[in-house]
């Protein structure tokens, strides 16, 4: 027997969710952003690269929230670090991906103007180790700080 929250998915899978085959989902889930440019703000490139995303509270929720060494750039306001707070939702037919830069990694909603919004339509319930998935830059961000127009991303789970 587990422990409490989770007595029935930590032994041998991962996090419950009942959107994945089996309805064990993964221990943790891999999102690598990639071709994320500078606009109007300097610092942009330097969110491109992978996160690591755990079990959140809700089932078949994964967030991470990473702490970078760049200024922030977003409605004119600075300050001396960015976080980028990433969340993933696996639903029946869909993975979401949100992806915003921020000043603080307290309270992720509501979101803001610079969130970007990724979705993966062809998800089938396949939430095994390695089963990658490259979900599309559907909304956002509505700001032109940075230049998402050649963003890619891949979600390894």
């Amino acid at each position: 027997m587990g422990w409490w929250p989770c007595p029935d998915c930590c032994g041998g899978g991962g996090h419950s969710c009942v959107n994945c085959n089996g309805g064990s989902g993964p221990s943790n889930v891999s999102v690598s952003v990639s071709g994320i440019s500078n606009n109007t703000c300097s610092y942009c490139s330097s969110w491109n690269g992978t996160y690591v995303l755990s079990p959140g509270v809700f089932n078949c929720l994964y967030t991470t929230c990473v702490s970078l060494s760049s200024p922030y750039c977003s409605g004119g306001l600075s300050g001396t670090a960015t976080v980028i707070y990433v969340d993933l939702v696996i639903s029946s037919s869909n993975i979401q991906v949100n992806f915003e830069p921020r000043r603080t990694c307290l309270n992720p909603f509501p979101f803001n103007s610079t969130r970007t919004v990724w979705n993966d339509s062809s998800f089938s319930g396949d939430c095994s180790p390695g089963a990658p998935y490259t979900p599309t830059r559907t909304t956002g961000p509505s700001t032109n700080f940075c230049d998402y127009s050649s963003a890619t991303m891949t979600v390894t789970f």
